[in-house]
């Protein structure tokens, strides 16, 4: 059921509906010819397809399982393909509408299912044609329409199988390069943070379930004091090391529900759902200390390092995260001009 409802399975929906009906118009006029022409048996078994084409377009309606209706969809076809190649339709043409059968099985049900339903055609097949007791089959084949017919049916399933083989693999392709870009998009590369657009989708989150069941969250908005004597007096090179390392604690120290992104340049922002004010700044706080623990090994030399905090909690007349940031903000230039390496909250 849950592949049913991937945009794979679905997507497949629309070409199966349209052979549907494309099958009952030809099959309609089949039967018609068929019942003018005297030939009762022939059309009730057609009038039979019919009734089986509808009934499973009535029960994918019902139960919107798509896997369910392309394996019905290709058990129908099979049992009309073996009744035309048994029957030989009109003037041993039947076995021609077989070879529909191997590209729609091998798109329906992919490679490994429509698989299975070849061999199964084929055994049907071979039964037809070999078969000792041939009390089914009324249709005259020769010898050479016969190795004719299994090596161009061959032929056709090997392109089906290829091709299908193909356009999996390219699918496949696609959908593990979309969400390589997505990782991308959502990820600081050189912290390994969410991003600034993830951050903000979080924050659009949160403000969806304040709104839904009134849980307010919080933010820290942390800021590395001095960044850039780092880079001018080590190099840029330390600099990144420095970003990395307090990046690593923000992961390790802070909680596991929390959401913990590069907001620009030396700023990070974590945001903190379903918290007050008082638990944000033991958060910040925590954050805090755990840089200022912490030395950094570059070039012989143990660095030290410092954070300033500003912490926000949604209010309710915030309006948007943008006033809820701002306030954070405000906090954290608080924090600064204090003396730094300090958490700011309110």
């Amino acid at each position: 059921l849950a592949y049913d409802q991937t945009p794979e399975a679905k997507g497949r929906v629309p070409l199966a509906i349209f052979f549907n009906c494309l099958a009952l118009v030809i099959v309609t006029a089949f039967m018609v010819e068929s019942l003018a022409l005297g030939h009762i048996y022939h059309g009730a078994f057609l009038l039979t397809m019919i009734v089986l084409v509808i009934l499973n377009y009535l029960l994918f309606r019902i139960t919107h399982r798509a896997l369910l209706y392309y394996d019905l969809t290709i058990l129908t076809m099979a049992i009309n393909s073996l009744y035309l190649l048994a029957t030989g339709g009109v003037e041993n043409t039947g076995a021609l509408w077989i070879y529909l059968y191997p590209l729609l099985a091998l798109y329906l049900q992919g490679i490994r299912k429509g698989a299975l339903s070849l061999l199964g055609l084929i055994v049907g097949s071979f039964v037809v044609f070999f078969a000792p007791a041939r009390t089914l089959v009324t249709a005259n084949y020769s010898p050479a329409f016969i190795s004719r017919f299994v090596a161009s049916m061959t032929s056709v399933t090997i392109l089906s199988f290829v091709y299908e083989y193909s356009t999996q693999r390219t699918y496949r392709r696609l959908i593990a390069a979309t969400a390589m870009l997505e990782r991308l998009a959502k990820t600081d590369e050189l912290t390994g943070l969410a991003s600034r657009r993830a951050v903000l989708e979080h924050l659009e989150l949160e403000l969806q379930r304040f709104v839904r069941y009134r849980e307010t969250f919080a933010v820290i908005l942390c800021d590395i004091d001095h960044f850039k004597q780092f880079n001018d007096t080590h190099g840029h090179d330390c600099g990144d090391l420095v970003l990395q390392a307090v990046s690593e604690i923000l992961l390790e120290s802070g909680r596991k529900v929390d959401i913990a992104g590069r907001w620009g340049g030396e700023e990070f922002l974590l945001v903190l759902p379903a918290t007050e004010l008082e638990g944000a700044v033991e958060v910040a706080e925590r954050l805090r200390k755990a840089v200022e623990a912490f030395r950094i090994d570059y070039d012989g030399s143990l660095l030290s390092i410092t954070l300033s905090c500003g912490v926000a909690v949604w209010r309710e007349g915030d309006g948007d995260h943008d006033a809820l940031i701002k306030r954070a903000d405000i906090c954290l230039y608080q924090a600064k001009e204090e003396g730094r390496n300090r958490v700011v909250g309110r």
